[in-house]
């Protein structure tokens, strides 16, 4: 026994040996001293952070340095997500990323705008020829924003392998520049029995135990645990920095027991489909219920993510009655370190059998459940265990189709699930099926999910369980001018987008019947700055035209001089 232990023990720290990035130095973005608001592989509310986020001094419009020599090989221009925002390819296998933008350097912004006028549209998403747009090692590439969905100034910077476009943490090309002497801190621990399998303190609930931690350093766990069967560990934490008061995600993390390692997760590389196991990485029922973030130390069986070792997938047999020590050690990327010593009383007591509801669907295949008018594909890869499946649905008054229960949100999809609910068309032969989609409701809320319709049939893809019906949206936008008396000496026209249920699809501005650039912010504000290359001074006409994901059209027409 002893003797497979050391074998599955040298082969996990093999496996961390492999985990370090051999990262040469490059130049930073900034002409100023390096502070992050966040840092490689964070826990978001559903993936592992990307990159790096630069804090810049709380303004916009810092100067963005090429780190490299390199050319720019995509573009992306958005209302949302990462807004003005490039990727940049270098000759040493890297492509770096640049988000959250508040323009581009004059050669890049001529020739989006050039392509925004050429495809006739604001939002931009396109690969750019090599040595089309290059620029040396040093020179300005953009300037620091705000754009997209950001909450504040600064820098979102990502680096990628480029032959394979796996996210690589960009800080291990930045470690001379970033002073760190901060250890991480934990928080609390949490203790999970295995369904069916365990018992913690006399029952099958999980339980969670507070962490002290003296002004030494020294972390001490408050409350006892006693237990029996099967078990898994989880742990809350946060990482520190030096010169702010920013908090950071982990990123190594090692559970040993009896001074062996039976988990260890190191985050250092990923690719974009597998940010997404934050979900299982984490106990995602305690994130949805109580927006806290305890990571697991033993692995569901869909857990694919890279960087995680295992030894009985994490699970601990609490079988003996002894006391069972535990270690956790957790550590930075700059090699600062926290520990917890934890003590587990094996004690017999009653495991609970669970009464099971519903029906079975397993993590490794694909799963398909038809109840009446619904139907629910989740493919293979999408579950990370095996669970029972409850499904209800209720009439919803004069509602076009019931209210569909999908069990509940505290069970994760990794990727996401197909719906197709049938629509009674009986109730109004004539209309535009195009009008009808699938609607999650939230509360009191009926959130629009982009679908897909046939003669009789609304699908969609969905995200999350929950509760889903069908609504119709025969109502068209609304196109409010903003500052109208004030166009002609602000020297730009504006319009708010509205929509009360489906969203805003589509919009196009035009002048005196030409396409005109409006940009759009993500109040949904579109505004067109007066271009003195392609307006004329005198007597002009404005046309709006927005449609929602229903196919409800909307159009102004205004008169306007300049």
């Amino acid at each position: 026994m002893h003797l497979n232990l050391f074998i599955i023990e040298c082969c996990l720290m093999t496996f961390l040996s492999f985990q370090s990035i051999d990262a040469q130095q490059i130049r930073q973005p900034f002409d100023f001293p390096i502070l992050l608001s966040g840092n490689f592989g964070e826990l978001r509310s559903t993936h592992f952070h990307t990159g790096i986020d630069f804090k810049t001094q709380g303004v916009q419009g810092q100067s963005i340095h090429a780190p490299e020599d390199g050319y720019i090989s995509h573009i992306t221009v958005s209302a949302f997500a990462y807004g003005y925002s490039l990727f940049m390819t270098h000759p040493n296998g890297l492509t770096t990323f640049y988000g959250h933008l508040n323009r581009f350097a004059p050669k890049i912004a001529q020739f989006v705008k050039e392509q925004q006028y050429k495809q006739e549209r604001y939002d931009i998403d396109m690969p750019v020829l090599p040595n089309l747009l290059t620029f040396g090692k040093g020179d300005i590439i953009a300037y620091s924003g705000n754009s997209g969905s950001s909450a504040g100034p600064h820098l979102h910077f990502e680096v990628h392998d480029t032959p394979t476009d796996n996210f690589i943490d960009p800080i291990e090309y930045f470690k001379s520049e970033v002073e760190d002497t901060r250890a991480p801190r934990i928080t609390g621990v949490m203790v999970c029995p295995m369904n069916g399998r365990g018992a913690v303190n006399g029952g099958n609930k999980k339980i969670i135990l507070r962490v002290t931690t003296a002004a030494n350093g020294q972390t001490t766990l408050v409350g006892k645990i006693e237990a029996w069967g099967e078990i898994g560990m989880a742990v809350r934490a946060i990482d520190l920095m030096n010169k702010t008061d920013n908090t950071y995600g982990v990123k190594d993390i090692t559970l040993r027991l009896d001074n062996h390692v039976i988990y260890h997760s190191r985050i250092n590389r990923f690719a974009l489909r597998e940010a997404h196991y934050l979900a299982s990485f984490v106990d995602f029922a305690e994130l949805r219920t109580h927006g806290q973030y305890y990571m697991r130390s033993f692995v569901e069986p869909g857990n694919m993510m890279p960087g995680i070792e295992s030894r009985n997938r994490g699970i601990i047999n609490i079988n003996e009655q002894k006391t069972y020590n535990l270690t956790y050690t957790l550590s930075d990327a700059f090699g600062n370190t926290t520990s917890l010593n934890i003590h587990i009383k094996g004690k017999p007591q009653p495991i609970i059998q669970p009464v099971n509801k519903g029906t079975l669907l397993h993590w490794n295949t694909d799963n398909r459940v038809e109840q009446g008018d619904c139907q629910l594909f989740i493919s293979k890869g999408n579950l990370y265990d095996d669970f029972y499946f409850q499904y209800a649905e209720k009439t919803a008054g004069d509602a076009i189709a019931p209210v569909y229960m999908l069990h509940n949100n505290l069970v994760p999809i990794h990727k996401s699930a197909s719906l197709s609910i049938k629509v009674p068309r009986d109730k109004d032969s004539t209309a535009n099926i195009r009008q009808y989609g699938i609607v999650h409701i939230v509360g009191k809320r009926c959130l629009w999910i982009p679908s897909t319709c046939n003669s009789n049939r609304v699908e969609a893809d969905i995200k999350e369980f929950g509760n889903y019906s069908v609504r119709r949206d025969t109502k068209q936008p609304t196109i409010a001018p903003l500052y109208v008396n004030a166009w002609t000496s602000r020297k730009e026209i504006s319009f708010r987008l509205t929509d009360d249920l489906s969203g805003i699809q589509s919009y196009r501005g035009e002048i005196d019947g030409h396409y005109a650039l409006f940009e759009i912010n993500r109040q949904a504000v579109i505004s067109y700055a007066f271009d003195k290359e392609r307006l004329q001074r005198g007597q002009h006409i404005v046309k709006i035209t927005a449609t929602d994901f229903a196919g409800n059209t909307a159009t102004f027409i205004r008169p306007f001089f300049w």
